[in-house]
């Protein structure tokens, strides 16, 4: 099947890696899988992967966004779209509802997120990747909506059992690496494990590596340097966000973080110790291991708090090659073999896929215009739309059927004169519908010409043009107005192939869209003779 995944980030973060492990995944098995992002550092390993994708610069561009992600949907055929996050959310069941294309989306944390209650009936599939996480936002969904909810962990793509010991220790040095971002809601741990560490210098010859961005780098590169120069040594090493993270992990001896680090680090067979902002999970066993899979691998079940002494502890266990420690790394690599391996997330998700085509239904368009009011999101344009019910617009027609156009005229590729022309020659569709041209705001100021093209088509079919209820637009309109103008139709015929937001509104508002008059034509029934 053909998959479109949207998200509006693209840095080196543990989101990002979980969409593209996924699309590696299913790639693999033979689907194609497309990302809809904007630019970012993460979008080289998506190309490096042969994911095709489509640039979206800004996702609250909601009408930029919507004729992007519509346009390319119909290009690639698209089956499924998965969306993460918020703005991604919107999109995808706006464009799913239109293509009637069943949407799934992906709850990647406890945040809040409105989207998941007021858009749980245009979602056919919705995954938690954790217990807590399914926890925070269960009690939004309708019980008629559960059997779309699934909770499918964090995965990793474990690529061998059979990785060899680094040899650092020989020289009685410990490589720790620390991976995350290094934003305020981390620092707390950061920050932790570098004071931490410096007060083990005596105790224990540690060599800290940093990977990882964000807003407190600066501050984290300013205390490792401090501490540095207390001890007299290069100790810790900042260096920021980087794509060969696994190349990192290798040459390390213990992995700290939380997240899919942990999986990283235990399918590279290193002992990993959890360490979050307020808790000590420590080194991680079997059973740790499943039980913080439940918070997607962090801290937010532990109880221990954060202490110097228990890394001291889990320190001297690794620099001293424990027995034990080397029976649980091979335990903690069959666990996440069995239960957190991409090849695991690869067919729970397409279970999700299957299930949401089967659940998938066409969509309400009034209910959905509904919902679409309670989204924080909806703004500018866009809120125009949502609230078209409300508008009114001063055109008056003889018949109750009404067509409009609102061509390019500017586009000598623009089909406004043929379909005039046949609204003019067939008696069955003047007798039922009234006809609206309306010139756009671009092309106001040459109105008159464009007036007179017009007639000239009304002259060659004179006697049909009299009995015509036509009337031509030429007001400039606001966003509002226009709006309102297209909710005043039943028909909308578009004659360009830059109307595709037009479309979209008219689907919404539940006006029928076509790209010939003719067509209107033929589906009219035949009048039955006296």
């Amino acid at each position: 099947m053909n998959i479109l995944h949207l998200y509006e980030n693209m840095e080196l973060g543990g989101a990002e890696t979980h969409i593209l492990t996924l699309a590696k995944e299913f790639s693999q098995n033979n689907h194609k899988v497309f990302i809809g992002s904007p630019n970012g550092p993460a979008i080289e390993l998506f190309h490096r992967n042969n994911i095709i994708h489509l640039n979206i610069d800004n996702f609250y561009d909601i009408k930029s966004t919507i004729e992007k992600v519509y346009s390319f949907c119909i290009e690639n055929e698209i089956d499924i779209i998965h969306c993460h996050y918020f703005c991604s959310q919107l999109v995808g069941v706006i464009i799913g509802s239109v293509l009637n294309i069943p949407v799934v989306t992906t709850v990647h944390g406890v945040y809040n997120n409105e989207n998941i209650g007021i858009f749980q009936d245009y979602f056919s599939g919705i995954i938690f990747v954790s217990e807590e996480a399914c926890e925070k936002h269960i009690s939004q969904i309708r019980t008629n909506n559960y059997e779309k909810a699934k909770i499918i962990h964090n995965s990793v793509e474990v690529k061998s059992n059979n990785i060899k010991k680094p040899d650092s220790l020989t020289d009685e040095k410990l490589n720790i690496l620390y991976i995350s971002r290094l934003d305020n809601d981390k620092f707390p741990s950061i920050n932790f494990i570098i004071d931490a560490l410096f007060k083990l210098a005596p105790k224990i010859n540690w060599r800290l590596k940093i990977l990882g961005s964000g807003n407190r780098f600066n501050d984290i590169v300013g205390k490792s340097a401090k501490v540095n120069n207390e001890l007299a040594e290069e100790r810790i090493q900042v260096l920021g966000a980087k794509k060969n993270v696994s190349q990192y992990i290798i040459s390390s001896d213990v992995v700290i973080g939380v997240g899919r680090v942990i999986l990283e680090g235990i399918q590279w067979k290193k002992p990993v110790i959890c360490i979050g902002n307020s808790n000590y999970v420590g080194l991680i066993d079997k059973s740790k291991l499943n039980k913080i899979s439940q918070v997607n691998f962090t801290d937010r079940n532990s109880v221990e708090n954060l202490d110097v002494s228990s890394l001291q502890k889990d320190l001297h266990k690794i620099v001293r090659s424990d027995p034990e420690l080397l029976k649980t790394i091979e335990q903690n690599y069959k666990e996440v073999l069995n239960k957190y391996s991409s090849n695991v997330s690869y067919s729970k998700h397409l279970e999700v896929y299957n299930n949401a085509k089967r659940l998938n239904k066409p969509t309400q368009f009034h209910n959905l215009m509904n919902d679409l009011q309670k989204s924080s999101l909806i703004g500018g344009y866009f809120k125009d739309l949502v609230y078209a019910s409300n508008l009114d617009y001063p055109i008056y027609h003889e018949k109750q059927e009404k067509i409009l156009m609102i061509p390019n005229f500017s586009d000598p590729l623009d089909t406004w004169k043929e379909n005039l022309e046949q609204f003019l020659n067939s008696q069955r569709l003047l007798e039922n519908f009234s006809l609206t041209i309306k010139i756009p705001n671009h092309l106001l100021y040459k109105s008159d010409s464009i007036i007179k093209d017009i007639e000239d088509v009304l002259f060659k079919y004179q006697a049909n043009s009299r009995i015509a209820d036509i009337v031509v637009d030429i007001y400039n309109l606001t966003s509002e107005g226009e709006v309102a103008l297209i909710n005043k139709h039943n028909v909308f015929i578009h004659t360009n192939r830059q109307q595709i937001f037009l479309m979209i509104q008219c689907k919404l508002l539940e006006i029928s869209v076509i790209n010939n008059i003719e067509l209107m034509n033929r589906q009219l029934p035949e009048q039955v003779e006296n």
